[in-house]
């Protein structure tokens, strides 16, 4: 089994709505031990999906969510996502980022296809993967 990961909502949404990278992740996911993520991004995910309005999506997003392991926002990780590099990180980015720090796992990798999130993450010594694009480990 391969390591645990941290999931932001750019590579949920992947496994909703079919992109180029979706195969890619799956394939990868299949061969996980656990998926985590922040409760924000159901949020995040949700609020995607009815910006278009597709309810076969919503129901889809919440089915997703039944295979992930969600972690609470609290207030140690809103102080370090208050604190977190480089200072111009987006707020949610940064939310995300500190929770999968907050984790503790030095084998934990982060699944992003964010570029931003991506560079936050390995700023602040966290592995990246974003299966199905050039260059990425998986």
């Amino acid at each position: 089994m391969g390591a645990k990961a941290y999931i932001d909502s750019s590579a949920l949404l992947k496994l909703v709505v079919e992109e180029a990278e979706t195969a890619a992740l799956e394939a990868d996911l299949a061969g996980r031990e656990g998926l985590l993520a922040s409760r924000l991004a159901v949020l995040e995910c949700r609020r995607a999906v009815r910006r278009v309005r597709h309810r076969r999506m919503l129901q889809a997003v919440d089915a997703l969510f039944e295979a992930v392991y969600l972690l609470d926002i609290t207030a140690p990780i809103l102080e370090a996502a208050a604190a977190m590099e480089p200072p111009l990180l987006r707020s949610l980015d940064a939310i995300h980022i500190a929770t999968a720090v907050s984790i503790g796992d030095p084998d934990l990798e982060v699944i992003t296809y964010d570029d931003r999130c991506a560079a936050a993450a390995r700023a602040n010594g966290l592995v990246v993967v974003a299966p199905g694009t050039v260059g990425s480990k998986k």
